[in-house]
C-alpha cells in the first residue's frame, strides 16, 4: 500500500533497437567500381531511478486515504455477507412456514373429510 502512496521509489526501464542498412554503389577514377552492402544494428538501454524524499506530506495523506477506502471495502463486504445470511436464514424460515402451514391444511383436511364423508380432496 505503501508503493501506492508514493513511498517507495519509481523505477524504470526503457531499451530500444535501431537496425539500419545501406548499399554503396562507387565507381571510382582509376575505373574500379565498388559496391558494398552495409547492415548494422544499434542496441541502446537505460535504467531511472526516481524517489521522491518530500512532498508537503502528500504521501501520508494518500496513505491515509488508501487505508480508509480499504477499511471501507471490508465494511461494505462484512455487510454484504451479512445482508446474504439473513437473506438465506428468512428463505429457510419461509420454507419452514410454507411446511407447517402445509400439514395443517392437510390435517384440516383429513378431519373435514372424516366429519364430512362426502367431500373429496382435490
Amino acid at each position: 500500500m505503501k508503493g501506492n502512496a508514493g513511498f517507495l521509489p519509481n523505477i524504470n526501464f526503457q531499451a530500444g533497437l535501431t537496425p539500419s542498412f545501406g548499399f554503396l554503389n562507387q565507381s571510382l577514377a582509376n575505373g574500379t567500381d565498388v559496391n558494398r552492402f552495409n547492415l548494422s544494428n544499434n542496441f541502446n538501454a537505460g535504467v531511472q531511478l526516481t524517489w521522491l524524499l518530500y512532498d508537503g506530506r502528500r504521501m501520508h495523506l494518500e496513505l491515509d486515504r488508501l487505508r480508509e477506502l480499504q477499511n471501507a471495502g471490508e465494511i461494505s463486504l462484512f455487510i454484504r455477507s451479512e445482508n446474504l445470511m439473513y437473506d438465506v436464514m428468512r428463505a429457510y424460515n419461509n420454507v419452514l412456514r410454507q411446511e407447517a402451514l402445509y400439514k395443517g391444511l392437510e390435517e384440516q383436511m383429513t378431519l373435514l373429510k372424516s366429519v364430512f364423508g362426502w367431500l373429496k380432496p382435490v
